[in-house]
């Protein structure tokens, strides 16, 4: 029995999270995109980013966010 609690809950945080996702998309979509669409525009035709970010898969290290880097400025692997 508790297994199946557990699954339950688990399976709850799952599906707010994935709708948290997807809300964050489309705020993005009719707010983040249409900002910078030339941005982006640009960037669908060519990259040249300034820097290679070579880091580990951590959700509390955003290259992004650290140095403050727009789309387009970090190649991040």
């Amino acid at each position: 029995m508790p297994k199946t609690k557990t699954r339950t809950a688990g399976s709850k945080l799952s599906q707010a999270s994935m709708r948290e996702l997807v809300e964050r998309y489309q705020n993005f979509q009719k707010k983040g995109f249409p900002r910078r669409k030339a941005t982006f525009e640009a960037l669908a035709n060519e990259q040249r980013p300034r820097v290679l970010f070579i880091t580990c898969s951590d959700s509390r290290v955003a290259p992004d966010v650290v140095f403050q880097s727009e789309p387009g400025d970090l190649f991040v692997c």
